[in-house]
């Protein structure tokens, strides 16, 4: 395992993003952000039910990127599937935010976000 990870981090152009405080989304919310998206083609194409969190950055050019969310000492897979609308850009990075995440579990935790 140790052996895989370390072929993926020399022979992939990772994103690492944080560390920085992640948000509860409210109930469905992102779920039915990715559903809205995927059923009318607006910039994702992976299925997020294949990913244990689902979050939103600020970045909207990182839509549809897939990786881990490690928080709590635990790696999840994760997928991007929201971001900062245009009247709220800025707003998550003003507040320490790093990610709203699916997951009442990890909100409010410090993490990262590695996309490949």
């Amino acid at each position: 395992m140790l052996l895989s990870i370390l072929a993926l981090l020399l022979t992939t152009e990772l994103i690492i993003l944080g560390p920085g405080v992640l948000s509860p989304a409210d109930k469905n919310v992102l779920e039915t952000v990715a559903r809205r998206r995927l059923d009318n083609g607006w910039t994702l194409t992976k299925n997020p039910d294949e990913y244990e969190v689902l979050i939103g950055l600020s970045d909207c050019r990182l839509l549809d990127q897939s990786g881990w969310l490690t928080a709590n000492g635990n790696v999840y897979t994760a997928l991007v599937v929201d971001c900062e609308a245009g009247h709220h850009r800025g707003q998550m990075k003003d507040r320490g935010l790093l990610a709203d995440v699916n997951s009442q579990e990890l909100g409010h935790k410090r993490g990262w976000v590695i996309l490949k």
